[in-house]
């Protein structure tokens, strides 16, 4: 190959290089070394994602004879005292299955045998049973630690009141129209994000509404913190469902929202380090809306402090620093 051929090869190589360093690995680079942003309006949430409990008041009820099941009334059908829930005709099984025996031992005397099909109690019908009802009920919720849950919280829910069954077993129950609970456990950091008598929001799976609650507690459980949430909304899949994974909402707020990492404090006071437009550095005071621990919306150009004082503030494009060292909150001057 000529060496004038060999050479173009090297320098068209050597084209496509550059062209890909610019292209990808430059403006990378430049993002380590942009130390600011323009601050926008917009909205915070502080959501935690969690694995909780649904604990409600319940009562299950067994077949007073064996034979086969018609139901009378529907999943989450709500239901006066005394209503026939089921009916039993001609003969049943004359063995209980595996799977009523382990809920059967599991409610131990927390049953009740549903004469005629009739339910004692008002409430909401389901026909998904664990075991569980006689041990996680509202009355107990703050004896219910993280272990206690791991105990009977994880236990499979199951399906009865259909087809063929035997006498004693459970074919329906009747969950109390009224407050239920949520309970979790969140580390340390996260307990912040609820305080008792607060709201928040709940996002279920497979659910398209929101569901509202109140938090009844925030305690100590080991490491952990246990969150208790009361409820009273109904929504499709609460009656069949005892572990699930949640979304939980506990402040929404929209403003101008800032990094967490540009809040500093400077004599005392919460605020952020902004460059004007000469290149100025300006601490500016802020008061939070809502923190979800990487990003916080602010009020925006006037707030009035828990003294009743009003303070100058950030607006809309602000410059403000990311990670404001010693000496830039030294070197700023304080917003009049």
């Amino acid at each position: 190959m000529k060496r004038k051929t060999k050479m173009g090869i090297l320098l068209w190589a050597a084209a496509v290089i550059i062209c890909m360093i610019i292209i990808y690995v430059l403006p990378s680079v430049a993002g380590v070394f942009d130390r600011s942003y323009v601050a926008q309006y917009g909205s915070v949430d502080v959501t935690d994602d969690v694995d909780a409990y649904i604990v409600r008041d319940e009562t299950v009820y067994t077949a007073p004879s064996g034979g086969t099941i018609n139901q009378l009334a529907k999943e989450g059908q709500l239901v006066k005292g005394n209503s026939r829930i089921i009916e039993i005709t001609g003969k049943g099984d004359s063995k209980k299955s595996g799977s009523s025996e382990s809920i059967l031992k599991a409610l131990g005397k927390k049953a009740e045998s549903a004469e005629e099909g009739v339910a004692s109690a008002s409430g909401y019908v389901s026909y998904y049973i664990d075991g569980s009802e006689g041990k996680l009920t509202t009355s107990r919720a703050d004896k219910i630690t993280e272990k206690y849950l791991d105990k009977y919280g994880d236990t499979s829910v199951k399906k009865f009141g259909t087809g063929s069954v035997a006498k004693g077993e459970p074919v329906f129950k009747i969950v109390t129209n009224g407050d239920w609970l949520v309970i979790f456990f969140v580390d340390k950091d996260q307990k912040n994000h609820y305080t008792e008598g607060s709201s928040v929001t709940m996002k279920f799976p497979d659910e398209s509404n929101d569901v509202t609650g109140t938090v009844r507690s925030v305690t100590k459980d080991g490491n952990k913190y246990r969150v208790a949430i009361d409820s009273n909304m109904m929504f499709k899949s609460m009656l069949s469902k005892r572990k699930v994974s949640v979304s939980v909402t506990s402040a929404s707020a929209d403003g101008i929202v800032v990094k967490c990492s540009s809040i500093v404090k400077k004599k005392g006071q919460t605020g952020v380090i902004v460059k004007n437009k000469v290149g100025k550095l300006i601490f500016k005071p802020v008061m939070i809306k809502a923190d979800n621990g990487e990003e916080a919306a602010v009020y925006q150009d006037l707030y009035m402090d828990s003294d009743g004082n009003f303070h100058n503030t950030m607006t809309v494009y602000d410059e403000v620093l990311k990670n404001p060292g010693k000496n830039e909150i030294k070197e700023a001057s304080v917003l009049k």
